[in-house]
Protein backbone atom coordinates (compact mmCIF):
# COMPACT_ATOMS: atom_id res chain seq x y z
CA UNK A 1 0.00 0.00 0.00
CA UNK A 2 2.78 2.74 0.98
CA UNK A 3 3.90 2.14 -2.93
CA UNK A 4 0.51 2.72 -4.08
CA UNK A 5 0.52 6.04 -1.90
CA UNK A 6 3.78 6.93 -2.89
CA UNK A 7 3.21 6.73 -6.88
CA UNK A 8 -0.33 8.54 -5.94
CA UNK A 9 1.75 11.54 -3.82
CA UNK A 10 3.72 11.99 -6.98
CA UNK A 11 0.87 12.88 -9.29
CA UNK A 12 -0.71 15.51 -6.62
CA UNK A 13 2.10 16.88 -5.97
CA UNK A 14 2.97 17.65 -9.15
CA UNK A 15 -0.81 19.43 -9.72
CA UNK A 16 -0.28 23.22 -8.83
CA UNK A 17 -3.46 23.34 -7.44
CA UNK A 18 -3.09 20.84 -5.03
CA UNK A 19 0.41 21.11 -4.03
CA UNK A 20 -0.24 23.63 -1.30
CA UNK A 21 -2.48 21.82 0.35
CA UNK A 22 -0.50 19.00 2.04
CA UNK A 23 -3.29 17.36 3.77
CA UNK A 24 -4.69 15.89 0.02
CA UNK A 25 -5.30 12.15 0.69
CA UNK A 26 -4.65 10.60 -2.64
CA UNK A 27 -7.83 8.73 -4.97
CA UNK A 28 -6.44 5.59 -6.54
CA UNK A 29 -6.75 6.21 -10.30
CA UNK A 30 -6.54 3.38 -12.11
CA UNK A 31 -4.22 5.40 -15.19
CA UNK A 32 -1.27 5.88 -12.11
CA UNK A 33 -1.86 2.30 -11.17
CA UNK A 34 -1.63 1.09 -14.96
CA UNK A 35 1.34 3.29 -15.72
CA UNK A 36 3.65 2.90 -12.53
CA UNK A 37 3.12 -0.84 -11.97
CA UNK A 38 3.08 -3.85 -14.24
CA UNK A 39 0.00 -6.06 -14.08
CA UNK A 40 2.08 -8.95 -12.09
CA UNK A 41 3.19 -6.19 -9.27
CA UNK A 42 -0.58 -4.57 -9.16
CA UNK A 43 -1.90 -8.31 -8.95
CA UNK A 44 0.13 -8.63 -5.97
CA UNK A 45 -0.73 -5.02 -4.52
CA UNK A 46 -4.12 -5.80 -4.90
CA UNK A 47 -3.74 -9.32 -2.90
CA UNK A 48 -2.14 -7.36 -0.54
CA UNK A 49 -5.46 -4.99 -0.14
CA UNK A 50 -7.62 -7.84 -0.12
CA UNK A 51 -5.75 -9.28 3.22
CA UNK A 52 -5.87 -5.91 5.13
CA UNK A 53 -9.87 -6.17 4.31
CA UNK A 54 -10.34 -9.73 4.98
CA UNK A 55 -7.99 -9.40 8.70
CA UNK A 56 -9.40 -6.07 9.45
CA UNK A 57 -10.14 -6.88 12.99
CA UNK A 58 -7.37 -8.83 13.77
CA UNK A 59 -4.40 -6.12 13.12
CA UNK A 60 -4.09 -2.78 14.21
CA UNK A 61 -3.35 -0.92 10.78
CA UNK A 62 -3.79 2.74 10.28
CA UNK A 63 -7.51 3.66 9.12
CA UNK A 64 -6.15 5.54 5.99
CA UNK A 65 -4.41 1.67 5.21
CA UNK A 66 -8.02 0.65 4.88
CA UNK A 67 -9.39 3.13 2.97
CA UNK A 68 -6.07 3.15 -0.02
CA UNK A 69 -7.12 -0.43 0.41
CA UNK A 70 -10.74 -0.28 -0.39
CA UNK A 71 -9.75 1.99 -3.09
CA UNK A 72 -7.41 0.06 -4.87
CA UNK A 73 -9.73 -2.75 -4.99
CA UNK A 74 -12.77 -1.28 -6.66
CA UNK A 75 -10.25 0.31 -9.33
CA UNK A 76 -8.88 -3.16 -10.20
CA UNK A 77 -12.46 -4.54 -10.19
CA UNK A 78 -13.34 -2.16 -12.57
CA UNK A 79 -10.85 -2.79 -14.97
CA UNK A 80 -11.86 -6.80 -14.56
CA UNK A 81 -15.21 -5.62 -15.49
CA UNK A 82 -14.29 -3.62 -18.26
CA UNK A 83 -11.62 -6.14 -19.76
CA UNK A 84 -14.69 -8.62 -19.54
CA UNK A 85 -17.18 -6.69 -20.84
CA UNK A 86 -14.79 -5.40 -24.37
Amino acid sequence: MRRVYEAHQKVVTTNVSTALNTSVSPVVDLQVLKGRFPVWQRGRIADSAGFLMDFAGVYDIPRPAFSLARQVLQAETYMVSYVTLV
